[in-house]
């Protein structure tokens, strides 16, 4: 997958060894790019502190269980 590939050469931990285990917030967590990291940044060991306009829209299986996810509910735009 060509999104998947470009978000982990973003992220790359070999590029940058800075990024080994840090707390990322993740504006948009439900949207198409935030979606596709969020799996990436758990799948490198960060922990993810995701912001939802609307908690129902964000999903309860799969790697959204991940214990590594902490959701909050906020709308910039108030």
């Amino acid at each position: 997958n060509t999104n998947k590939y470009i978000a982990e050469r973003l992220m790359s931990t070999e590029k940058y060894p800075f990024l080994k285990a840090m707390k990322i917030l993740l504006t948009g967590a439900t949207g198409y790019i935030g979606k596709r990291l969020l799996s990436v940044l758990l799948e490198q060991g960060h922990e993810v502190v995701c912001c939802v306009r609307d908690k129902k829209r964000f999903p309860s299986e799969g790697i959204y269980q991940n214990t590594g996810i902490s959701l909050f509910e906020v709308d910039f735009l108030k």
